[in-house]
């Protein structure tokens, strides 16, 4: 199956930039793992700003480096005059915003500019997996791991399956489905509807386009073991003498359906958005929605959140250069990478998974090369007509 080769034409890096490039993906999945992870609210301050100075720097890196006087420090300046105006205009707090959406902007520069290799971004998953089963041997609940939400269990693994899937693009190589598949398992186990049916999507699309040969194999022994594990629910058995089967993320969907207090928060702000003029461009107060309060004020949807910190003009901005992008992949059938893109995206509607977020690494690969005023993806080298191998 043609996915849309990505062959590396490897940047030259010379002295100290090399090993800051090396360690700037893993520092960041780290980052995003620990703030979310500890207790200790000093701890977490530091770790947030070691993030924003580390993503401010290499933000800046690249733009003198690589992108001076293009379409990107036009862009890059015009993106942050659409945050201060909405911060003095606006009514919503939007500093922390403008901080870590060019922190992140600036490791998905990285991200681009200089991949990892998959043997690295393998080693990553592998071993933040270990963390995980570690933790839920030692009697710890996968949905208690993180302190924010379950919901962050499954976003921080589509985070390690999409950087993994964007290496294997880059390097031209083929991932297995087995990271799709462990991050199923972890997102059934946090009880994550939305995880639990993006990363089933997400498994489905990889069998699809990435391992059409062994597709018939793959979906018996798939259906053989579904039905299986949902004989085992049916009849309430249980695992591990105190894991108890019926209590999953399954059980979950059968209880509760698509019920969400997140269907009344997007019909409340897209009511208050185009009620008047300010709110339409300068994003809606959050104060002012009893359904966002009622919530501890997360939007629990990233696009909202988009248009809340940078406003309509800044949400034009990402959403051009997403469209493009999709268009972009769609027509160099580039599967790999828009599978996990369009993944990423998808995760955003269900919670503040980006702009600003974890997943801002993968979903702002777009923005880069819409504002580096680059052909899109041509020193990937593509090829419409090469297969990986």
């Amino acid at each position: 199956m043609n996915q849309g080769n990505g062959a590396l034409r490897k940047p030259e890096l010379v002295g100290w930039l090399r090993p800051v490039f090396s360690v700037a993906i893993p520092l960041y999945v780290f980052l995003n793992f620990s703030r979310f992870y500890y207790e200790n609210i000093y701890l977490t301050q530091a770790l947030t700003l070691l993030l924003v100075a580390a993503g401010l720097a290499l933000f800046f890196i690249i733009l003198l480096k690589y992108y001076s006087n293009t379409l990107y420090s036009f862009a890059s300046f015009f993106l942050m005059l659409s945050v201060i105006g909405v911060s003095l205009v606006g009514q919503n707090d939007t500093s922390k915003a403008l901080l870590l959406f060019f922190a992140n902007l600036g490791f998905a520069s990285v991200l681009v500019k200089y991949p990892i290799s998959p043997k690295i971004s393998r080693n990553i998953f592998i071993g933040f997996s270990l963390v995980f089963l570690a933790l839920i041997l030692s009697g710890k609940k996968a949905e208690d791991i993180f302190l924010v939400s379950r919901n962050y269990v499954s976003i921080f693994f589509l985070l390690l399956v999409s950087i993994h899937y964007f290496a294997c693009w880059r390097y031209d190589t083929k991932p297995s489905l087995l990271y799709s598949i462990v991050g199923l398992l972890f997102s059934v186990l946090s009880i994550g509807r939305a995880g639990i049916v993006v990363f089933a999507v997400l498994f489905f699309l990889t069998f699809i386009f990435v391992e059409e040969k062994k597709a018939k194999i793959i979906l018996i022994v798939t259906i053989s073991v579904s039905a299986i594990f949902l004989f085992l629910k049916d009849h309430e058995v249980e695992l591990f003498g105190s894991f108890e089967l019926i209590y999953t993320g399954f059980e979950r969907f059968e209880r509760l359906g698509t019920e969400s207090a997140r269907h009344s928060i997007n019909a409340s702000y897209l009511t208050s958005a185009f009620k008047n003029v300010e709110n339409f461009i300068f994003g809606v107060p959050l104060s002012s929605l009893d359904s966002v309060q009622a919530v501890g004020g997360n939007p629990h949807n990233s696009f909202i959140n988009l248009h809340v910190n940078f406003g309509i003009f800044g949400l034009m901005v990402l959403l051009i250069s997403i469209i493009i992008a999709a268009g972009k992949l769609f027509i160099s059938k580039s599967w790999l990478v828009l599978i996990v893109f369009s993944a990423c995206l998808v995760r955003a509607f269900f919670d503040v998974a980006a702009f600003y977020g974890p997943l801002d690494i993968i979903v702002m690969m777009p923005l880069v090369y819409f504002l580096s005023n680059v052909r899109f993806l041509t020193d990937f080298q593509m090829s419409s007509t090469q297969k990986i191998t």
